[in-house]
């Protein structure tokens, strides 16, 4: 079976999260979205990439909400930017 890109989503709002999904269904290609609800819990699971893993599994794509009252979207991607093993990856905001 082939890999399902992956597509890592921090939303809050459920409406907006079901649109980002009803969005990605007309496409061919299967993602496999993993949502987070609140920034810590993404940042947690960016920290918790290995160097293996995202060469074999790295995101496809990182929907990011900028509107968090937990962090600063600019921090947020400072962050993403700053390790070597999502330094490259796509964001859409």
């Amino acid at each position: 079976m082939k890999n399902r890109a992956v597509i890592l989503a921090v939303e809050g709002d459920e409406e907006q999260f079901a649109l980002l999904q009803k969005n990605l269904q007309w496409r061919k290609q299967q993602y496999e979205i993993i949502r987070f609800c609140d920034v810590q819990g993404f940042l947690n699971a960016l920290n918790g990439l290995t160097t293996a893993e995202t060469v074999s599994r790295r995101p496809y794509l990182l929907f990011l909400d900028f509107q968090t009252p937990q962090l600063d979207g600019l921090k947020i991607l400072d962050a993403i930017k700053s390790k070597p093993q999502t330094k490259k990856c796509r964001f859409l905001a």
